[in-house]
């Protein structure tokens, strides 16, 4: 069964609200104290938010999203934006295209409020999440919104930011993806997206956290991250932190350079799975 049989609509009920705390704590193993509760999702839903689920036949919830109002602080004037806070697909329904049907429902309630973005935050080092946030809905990051420590080896996070109207739609460390309305999904609004394979056409910056990261003399560049980092984390703790405290400074480096990672490609390279973030500065960038 794939994502055509769910039914994506608004959360209505208290039992359903209650359904989709449990599937935060299925999807993400999340102590009960970590969750959103059903009565912030209500609360949200009832003044402008989203509290959206993907429900299978008989009710069964398979996914589900949520979302709120604010305002985006770092555009002049301050416009209302759409802060999409949390997204999750029940492990049997992973990998199903639920998450997109998911992401472009929100997207549709969006442009009904008549606003122009969405911002939400995930973890740059989860090779799934990138591939639908960055190279399929096509969101582009330039900001982190958290400095990472030792504690992030389980999970960090970006804040990303895409425009409203793309037509397809420890500690965390979360990236930021923006867009606008009117622009098709491929474009962005100051620069253009790179439509490389893996990581051809671009420079290769990281490889493995052993590697030292170049300097940022402009052009395309390329990050590589782990295909499977959840497995990394399982196997090898220690590695799995210095993935991500390495991955960490190289963002950060290239973000301060005046770089955004507009691309992600997951390519089978000799029978291996690899994953690239495609980075390019934007106009004007030293």
């Amino acid at each position: 069964m794939n994502a055509d049989a769910l039914t994506i609509r608004r959360l209505e009920t208290i039992a359903e609200y209650r359904a989709c705390e449990d599937l935060q704590i299925a999807v993400w193993g999340l102590d009960p104290r970590e969750i959103v509760c059903d009565h912030v999702m209500l609360a949200a839903q009832r003044h402008g938010g989203l509290t959206l689920g993907a429900f299978a036949p008989g009710g069964w919830l398979a996914g589900a999203l949520f979302g709120f109002l604010g305002v985006d602080e770092a555009t002049p004037g301050r416009p209302h934006v759409h802060i999409s806070h949390i997204m999750g697909v029940h492990p049997h329904w992973q990998g199903k295209g639920v998450g997109y049907r998911l992401k472009l429902a929100q997207r549709d309630h969006v442009r009904r409020q008549g606003l122009a973005l969405v911002m939400w935050t995930y973890d740059p080092l989860e090779s799934r999440n990138a591939a639908l946030n960055i190279g399929k809905l096509g969101a582009c990051a330039a900001a982190t919104s958290a400095t990472c420590t030792a504690t992030c080896a389980t999970r960090s996070t970006w804040a990303c930011r895409v425009t409203a109207s793309r037509s397809n739609g420890g500690s965390t460390r979360r990236a930021c993806a923006r867009g606008s309305k009117g622009r098709s999904r491929r474009t962005l609004p100051r620069w253009t997206r790179s439509r490389q394979t893996g990581s051809r056409g671009a420079r290769m910056v990281c490889r493995s956290p052993a590697e030292v990261g170049t300097g940022w003399e402009g052009g395309r560049v390329s990050i590589e991250i782990p295909a499977h980092f959840q497995q990394v984390r399982k196997a090898d703790g220690a590695l799995a932190l210095a993935w991500r405290l390495h991955t960490c400074a190289l963002f950060e480096a290239a973000f301060a350079a005046g770089y955004a990672a507009v691309d992600f490609a997951s390519p089978v390279v000799d029978g291996v799975r690899r994953s690239y973030y495609i980075l390019e500065p934007a106009p004007g960038a030293p």
